[in-house]
């Protein structure tokens, strides 16, 4: 329900500022001679501030602590030595996998030993079709004609023998002579041998372990190009997934050699939300379950998650179990500190209240909710209609969650308005002004923040309670608890 009563300003001040009249021997609140010039009589009214009491739906959780952390992270090192050339992107900036080289490494001795290892590979694949391929035509032709020129050689020097064997027999010549001519015999005979061997060779074509040998050749010449190609490319380091920069180790101009740490990354986009389950609960999540997700850092947002895995084994330190929460929201940065509740049932219609309106009295805790003026009650002042008094209602609350509680027990009721600021200023009998409920003011004024007047509704409410009797055998807040439960 919600009241409004068309206070101007100068009525209110009136209202709160006016002192009570003398009482009379039976004295009692309100009881006095009224005065004149139309000043109200009585105490004065409370100003107070009251909020509704709220149906929301509302489900038994477990509440958790954790942080965000990015669903990838790693650190990018140099995997070859040079001089860095380039830096694409800086601290906070993203770079996407696709967008080329994060970091670059000066490559030109490494295009030189790819055009080194090329020109190998090219001159060994040569060597292999040849032996491959077999002698040509002309080749076999050019040793045969190295074979007829021995054959030749080798006849001459056998005449030649016999004629000076002829020549020694009838006493012409020496036996040296004769030695000599055997000698080039011998010779000729010799380089025959030799060159009809080659063209054995070439007439039977390349053995098989001179192909193996260049086929080795080959193979060690591929491998070198593979490696001067991969040390090329190492020259430009690249995140493997959509990436932000998270801190930078180099700049431009310093040299690196293999292993030296470059970057930091963390994947660009929703992280994961990391949570810790007593080995207690951890029976009662799944797979699935939906969790709330709140952070300080967006204030009352609330961000729901999914339970994407529970890890198998528990931390042995704190026999806690980490549970991963899928998150969806790119405001959630990773290292932010988070606050969970795992979802154990589905949400149903519950009644809250503010966690400002529940008081410990003397009775336990209560609220103070607003009552209507009844049929009987009269206007504090002249041209003012009757204000609204409260009653006390003893409650039970459970959990708290974004500044509301849970209503266990108590009899409550989707709208009615409870005290929330000025309760302290609270005595029996007491009318309220709820000034967060009043409109503008005259002239068209909007209302002060929340509603309330200048000052605040505590200033109100102080001042109120300047000017209240104090009830018998009780004082501020508990004599109101007191005489909210006979139901005024």
């Amino acid at each position: 329900m919600r009241y409004a009563w068309p206070l101007t300003a100068g009525i209110l001040m009136l209202l709160l500022c006016a002192c009570p009249q003398k009482k009379e021997a039976e004295g009692g609140p309100g009881g006095g001679a009224g005065g004149g010039g139309g000043a109200p009589s009585g105490p004065p009214p409370v100003s107070v501030v009251v909020q509704p009491v709220e149906m929301r739906d509302y489900s038994p959780a477990l509440d958790l602590s954790g942080e965000l952390r990015a669903s990838q992270r790693a650190t990018l090192t140099a995997e070859v030595s040079g001089k860095i050339t380039a830096i694409a992107a800086r601290v906070g900036q993203s770079h996407s996998a696709s967008a080329g080289a994060l970091i670059s490494i000066d490559p030109s001795d490494y295009k030189a030993q790819l055009e080194l290892a090329q020109g190998n590979l090219m001159a060994a694949q040569v060597a292999l079709d040849e032996a491959r391929s077999g002698p040509r035509e002309q080749e076999i032709a050019g040793q045969q004609a190295l074979v007829d020129q021995a054959q030749a050689a080798l006849n001459e020097a056998r005449d030649n023998l016999s004629r000076k064997q002829q020549l020694f027999d009838s006493g012409v010549i020496s036996e040296q002579e004769l030695v000599s001519a055997r000698t080039r015999v011998e010779t000729a005979q010799a380089a025959l041998n030799s060159q009809l061997e080659v063209l054995d060779r070439l007439k039977e074509g390349t053995r098989k372990e001179q192909i193996q040998a260049a086929e080795a050749r080959v193979k060690s010449a591929r491998s070198s190009v593979e490696l001067a190609s991969l040390n090329l490319e190492k020259t430009t380091i690249s995140p493997a997934f959509d990436a932000k920069v998270t801190r930078l180790m180099v700049e431009v101009g310093q040299f690196v050699g293999p292993g030296t740490p470059l970057v930091e990354i963390v994947s660009d986009g929703p992280g994961e939300a990391w949570f810790n389950v007593a080995e207690g609960d951890v029976s009662r999540i799944k797979p699935g379950d939906s969790v709330e997700i709140r952070s300080d850092a967006l204030a009352d947002t609330v961000v729901t998650g999914e339970v994407i895995s529970i890890s198998p084994a528990a931390d042995a330190g704190t026999r806690q179990f980490p549970v991963r929460v899928a998150v969806n929201d790119e405001r959630l940065l990773p290292g932010m500190a988070l606050r969970g509740r795992i979802l154990l049932g589905q949400p149903k219609s519950t009644l809250m209240i503010s966690q400002d309106a529940a008081y410990e009295s003397k009775l336990g805790l209560v609220v103070y909710r607003m009552t209507p003026p009844g049929p009987d009650d009269k206007p504090m002042a002249e041209g003012m209609p009757p204000l609204p008094s409260f009653e006390t209602v003893p409650v039970k609350t459970g959990e708290r969650i974004d500044g509301l509680a849970v209503i266990i027990e108590g009899e409550l009721k989707a709208g009615d308005m409870l005290v929330t600021r000025g309760k302290e200023g609270l005595y029996p009998g007491a009318k309220i002004i709820p000034t967060n409920l009043q409109g503008g003011g005259p002239g068209g004024e909007a209302p002060a923040a929340g509603g309330a007047p200048a000052g605040g509704a505590e200033a109100g409410a102080d001042a109120g309670a300047e000017g209240a009797p104090a009830a018998p055998g009780a004082e501020g807040e508990n004599a109101a608890g007191e005489a909210g439960s006979s139901g005024k």
